[in-house]
């Protein structure tokens, strides 16, 4: 468990003054080196079923506890007779690597939750029509699973017809870019049709370059049917006012008639 031999650059990076300082100082690297000790023991196991040279991303310690990431890459070194005699190995600072990762892991966990506070279905794709990502409304739309989803096109979604069009949909936005809004009613996967509106528009990725698509289905099915109930209403009550105008005039004519009747009867009964 100890060190005995060391570059200048492995000293610097672990916070020592000097490779002789380190090698001074670490007398039991298991604790002292690794911020989780199981790390050297899968390193130990590994090499002694694998061989060569094993690779591994690991929190290391430095001399002040700071805790920074490294690739460690170790091989194990057997003398003539094929016994054990010492691990020689290299390690590269990956903390900065680690630390963007996490940053990006958060902000996707960010992004997740809030798509998945909206109660709309949101999707994104790319430019070959796979889905990237999409919100928990997306995946109820479809009665799916997101793993379902991921890597999937509109043709492994929805019918055959219905993916053509929505796929030429794509195509246009594609060419006139900006935002595209369209209503097209959509086979849910219970089968029962309902009216939607698709809002998409494109996105870029990091360095500029068309990403793909991304997308909110708003469900207007409800809206639709009381806008046709309202016309239907609207239409009834037109008939009724029609037709009790038509019975005012009936009526009218009848009252008419009666009249005229009751005096050609009178003169009738004179004669």
């Amino acid at each position: 468990g100890r060190f005995i031999n060391a570059n200048p650059a492995v000293a610097h990076l672990l916070g020592y003054d000097s490779p002789e300082v380190l090698m001074n100082s670490v007398t039991d690297f298991r604790h002292q080196l690794f911020a989780c000790p199981e790390d050297i023991e899968s390193f130990l196991s590994a090499l002694g079923n694998e061989g060569g040279i094993i690779s591994r991303e690991v929190e290391l310690l430095c001399k002040d506890q700071k805790k920074i990431w490294g690739s460690v890459g170790v091989r194990l070194v057997r003398d003539d007779e094929g016994n054990p005699v010492m691990i020689e190995g290299f390690v590269i600072d990956i903390t900065a690597r680690k630390l963007a990762e996490e940053a990006q892991r958060e902000n996707e966990y960010f992004l997740q939750s809030l798509m998945d506070a909206i109660p709309s279905p949101i999707f994104y794709k790319d430019m070959q029509g796979l889905y990237k990502g999409c919100n928990v409304a997306f995946e109820s739309f479809h009665k799916l699973n997101k793993n379902d989803i991921i890597g999937k096109t509109i043709y492994d979604l929805v019918p055959k017809q219905m993916a053509d069009r929505l796929n030429e949909m794509d195509r246009q936005l594609y060419e006139k870019g900006g935002t595209q809004i369209f209503e097209c009613p959509v086979l849910y996967s219970d089968g029962i049709s309902r009216n939607v509106i698709f809002n998409k528009a494109l996105y870029k990725n990091v360095d500029g370059s068309l990403g793909g698509v991304v997308g909110v289905i708003i469900d207007i099915t409800q809206q639709k049917k009381l806008e046709e109930e309202l016309r239907q209403s609207q239409k009834m009550e037109a008939v009724g006012t029609l037709a009790g105008g038509i019975a005012h005039d009936f009526n009218n004519i009848l009252t008419t008639l009666i009249g005229y009747g009751e005096i050609l009867g009178m003169v009738i009964g004179k004669d």
